[in-house]
């Protein structure tokens, strides 16, 4: 039903200018508050009084409903951006709310979208130094050395490249989707940097020199690598191009993400990480 349908009766007594509110529609109203005016109340002398001499009823205009937050009354004001950059949108409402003055007693904040940004920039803050930990930890008790994971760990800032570059090339925002992505893509890049290095390690304990496990490390996990990356990176596709959303976010942003990251990561890993293998 339109908003603009919405009307307050208000009763107002005339013995002691009480006021009682009552909230409905403007056609109901209508037919309602004539029988209102002839209600009939019962006197102290017991006789039946109509309400119409001892109140006033009027209607006017009033809110749909009263929102509160934290035991406060809020109003809500929404926007549509038309740029998908939520960050350079919350500056442009920053500084035009700047030269605001409220009364006393009412303050504006920022909710919505702002909010889950504040959210997920607090879970990535949280969440990548984990990551590294827990993958660090992993790595110390499969190759039972810490020179060797610190080597496989390099791949994740290769990976974090070109999801830097790819979302700049495409002005895609850092957005939850985008952090989402970064944090899968962290745990699937080094998995490249395990076969790599797990290699060349049981090559050299054969015996073979550096500079040659090395190379033929790379030539036996050229072709595995690069099928396993191409793998995610065409499945990512679809995602990375189309427009599918959840809750007004694109999915977008992840498949780019994911996309970037993994073809650096892919080829800077063959080309950068060898080359941290410990001599000894």
């Amino acid at each position: 039903m339109p908003s603009e349908a919405i009307k307050w009766v208000t009763i107002v007594t005339a013995m002691d200018a009480a006021v009682v509110s009552v909230y409905g529609w403007i056609k109901m109203i209508g037919k309602v508050i004539n029988p209102v005016r002839k209600l009939p109340f019962e006197g102290s002398d017991g006789a039946l009084v109509p309400l119409q001499p001892l109140a006033s009823l009027s209607y006017e205009s009033g809110a749909r409903a009263i929102r509160r937050q934290d035991r406060k009354t809020v109003m809500r004001v929404q926007g549509i951006a038309t740029e998908e950059d939520s960050t350079e949108s919350f500056k442009q409402v920053d500084a035009v709310m700047k030269d605001l003055e409220l009364p006393q007693g009412y303050r504006w904040e920022k909710g919505g979208k702002y909010q889950q940004l504040q959210e997920s920039n607090q879970t990535l803050t949280f969440t990548l130094p984990m990551i590294v930990v827990f993958i660090i930890l992993l790595m110390r008790a499969m190759f039972e050395s810490f020179i060797l994971p610190f080597s496989i760990f390099l791949t994740m800032p290769l990976a974090g490249v070109g999801v830097a570059w790819t979302l700049y090339l495409t002005k895609t925002s850092f957005n939850i989707m985008a952090s989402t992505g970064t944090i899968i893509l962290l745990g699937v890049v080094v998995n490249n940097g395990i076969l790599l290095i797990d290699l060349i390690t049981r090559l050299r304990s054969q015996r073979m020199k550096r500079l040659d496990g090395i190379i033929e490390a790379g030539k036996q996990r050229f072709r595995p690598i690069w099928m396993t990356s191409l793998t995610t990176i065409c499945g990512m596709n679809p995602m990375s191009l189309g427009d599918t959303k959840i809750l007004d976010m694109s999915y977008s942003p992840l498949g780019r993400a994911m996309m970037g990251g993994m073809l650096t990561a892919t080829v800077l890993t063959l080309l950068v990480v060898p080359l941290l293998h410990p001599i000894r």
